[in-house]
């Protein structure tokens, strides 16, 4: 958790706990870069725009697999990363797998 406080994902707030605020406590809040991950909810109705979509495409092991050929692709013929790890260019991929308009 101090990770994510360190990186502003999450702020330490204080907060009164009790039937008078007799006691504070200390609580975690969402920051604005945290709020950006946020999926829109019944509760979050007002279409606030985010990144959570963004962050799933990236994090997809689709596009995390190239990572792991960036030597082969150094070392060989192909154009990008993605056709050394796939075997074909990244549009052909999507157009095939037709799974990539969901995220």
């Amino acid at each position: 958790m101090r990770l994510l406080i360190h990186s502003n994902f999450f702020s330490v707030t204080k907060f009164e706990h009790g039937q008078e605020g007799e006691d504070e406590m200390e609580g975690y809040a969402l920051t604005a870069s945290s709020k950006l991950l946020l999926k829109n909810t019944s509760k979050n109705s007002q279409n606030v725009p985010n990144l959570l979509s963004f962050a799933n495409l990236i994090l997809d092991p689709i596009f995390v697999t190239p990572w792991q050929f960036l030597g082969k692709w150094f070392r060989g013929n192909e154009s990008t990363v993605f056709e050394t790890a796939h075997g074909t260019f990244m549009w052909e991929f999507a157009n095939k797998l037709g799974t990539l308009d969901s995220m």
